[in-house]
């Protein structure tokens, strides 16, 4: 019962971390649109080509979850995506600075 829990756990944490890339794509794009110079166009295509990625992989994985024990294609997910935030983390990217926090945030001030 508890291993159960832990794996329909970690399914809802990857889902609301999907879910979050998601919603910071939709709040961000106007700011990545800006800082790499892309057409509308150039943003809603690559926007297009995230989706399409994620269904196929989704089509993919529902498929596998029948042949795989979930625990393998989770972890599987996990470390996929974690090779993918150190190759986007790089320096071979060298956009990477532009939505670096510290290049938007304002100085912390007190309130008076």
């Amino acid at each position: 019962m508890g291993f159960s829990l832990i794996q329909w756990g970690l399914a809802l944490l990857f889902f609301s971390l999907n879910l979050g890339g998601v919603i910071s794509y939709a709040i961000g794009s106007h700011a990545i649109e800006t800082t790499l110079g892309l057409s509308s166009a150039q943003i809603g295509s690559l926007g297009g080509s995230y989706f399409i990625a994620y269904a196929i992989s989704q089509l993919l994985l529902g498929s596998l979850f029948g042949l795989v024990p979930s625990r393998w294609l989770l972890g599987g997910s996990a470390l996929l995506a974690g090779l993918g935030a150190l190759v986007m983390d790089s320096p071979l990217f060298s956009w990477r600075g532009a939505y670096s926090p510290r290049r938007w945030a304002k100085p912390w001030r007190p309130c008076r």
